[in-house]
C-alpha cells in the first residue's frame, strides 16, 4: 500500500484502464418474458470501449445478429431459458460512404459454449417459460 499526502491525492482513481480488442467475449443469461433482454452477466476482457458504445446505442440485438425476438434466436442457437451462455462477439466495422453517412456491420456472433444441459431440462424450462407466456400477447408478438 503506497501513502499519499491528502492535498496531492487525486479526488477520483480510474480502477480500470479502458481497452478497445478486436472481440469480447460475453456470458449471458435469459430468464424473461416476452418484452424482456438478456442479462450479460460478465465480459471478456473488462472496459471494451466499443462494447460499451454498441449496448447504449444499438443493443445487445444488433451485436447478436437478432431481430428482437429473443425466443426465435435462443430455440435457433439450442439455447433454453435460464441456461447460460457465452458469444463470441468481433468488434463492428465502421465507415462512411461518399456523403459523409456512418454505417456500421456488425460480425457474426458465435456462441461457443453453453452451461451443459440435457435435452429433458431444456424442453422442461421451453415448456414452463412458453406455459408462462401469454398466448394473445405471443400472437400479437409474431404478427
Amino acid at each position: 500500500m503506497k501513502l499519499v499526502p491528502l492535498e496531492t491525492a487525486p479526488e477520483e482513481e480510474l480502477d480500470y484502464t479502458p481497452c478497445n480488442p478486436k472481440y469480447a467475449l460475453l456470458s449471458i443469461v435469459f430468464d424473461g418474458g416476452l418484452e424482456d433482454n438478456p442479462a450479460i452477466l460478465k465480459t471478456y476482457p473488462k472496459n471494451v470501449e466499443w462494447l460499451d458504445y454498441e449496448m447504449e446505442g444499438g443493443g445487445l440485438e444488433n451485436l447478436l445478429g437478432c431481430d428482437g425476438k429473443w425466443y426465435d434466436w435462443m430455440l435457433r442457437e439450442g439455447i433454453a431459458p435460464g441456461q447460460e451462455f457465452t458469444v463470441f462477439v468481433p468488434m463492428p466495422a465502421y465507415t462512411r460512404d461518399y456523403w459523409g453517412e456512418h454505417d456500421v456491420d456488425y460480425g457474426d456472433a458465435e456462441v461457443i459454449f453453453k452451461q451443459p444441459m440435457s435435452d429433458l431440462v431444456s424442453g422442461c424450462l421451453w415448456f414452463a417459460w412458453f406455459r408462462d407466456i401469454d398466448y394473445a400477447k405471443l400472437a400479437i408478438m409474431e404478427e
